[in-house]
């Protein structure tokens, strides 16, 4: 299995935990590069010039907010074309939309709770990270946003696929 490197710009320390537990329960091999705040990722990204395999935005940065950091990454030729997802505790349709328009590939909602947490993210992180990128048929164009539709489906995938491997868990029959 490839090691994915992915980038997470996010201020709370509780989620950066739970994002790191997100993807070990994945059983990815992973480089997790953090950046807290939109200033500091903001800075790393201008002196990019290899691309990550995922970029995972928090919307209430102190510093640059993310609508504006996701503005900065798809003007920057080594980063406009990466998987750029919104992961935020924002329910909103106004920002959800306004991800879109900033060229998110993806807007995820950050559950509550420990397993709720690890199974939701971890379903979107895969499909995320296992769909084609995108062919641009003009500079500047970007595959379309994932459907929330899509997200469950792949968090469906997950939260099977996360039981089935988890260490003394009991064989469960669906039937």
């Amino acid at each position: 299995m490839k090691r994915v490197r992915i980038i997470l710009v996010e201020d709370n320390p509780t989620d950066v935990l739970l994002v790191e537990e997100t993807l070990k329960a994945l059983q990815l091999e992973f480089t997790l590069q953090r950046y807290i705040n939109g200033e500091q990722a903001a800075r790393a990204f201008a002196g990019m010039t290899e691309p990550p395999d995922l970029i995972l935005v928090d919307l209430n940065l102190p510093r640059i907010h993310g609508f504006e950091l996701l503005q900065l990454i798809r003007a920057n030729a080594a980063l406009a074309h990466s998987t750029v997802a919104v992961l935020t505790s924002s329910t909103s349709a106004a920002d959800r939309t306004s991800s879109e328009q900033c060229g998110a590939d993806a807007h995820i909602v950050k559950p509550a709770g420990y397993y709720d947490f690890v199974a939701e993210v971890g379903g979107s992180i895969r499909i995320l990270l296992e769909r084609p990128v995108g062919e641009a048929t003009f500079p500047g164009a970007r595959p379309p946003m994932l459907p929330p539709i899509l997200l469950a489906a792949g968090l469906a995938a997950a939260l099977l696929e996360y039981w089935r491997k988890k260490p003394g868990a009991r064989s469960r029959s669906l039937h």
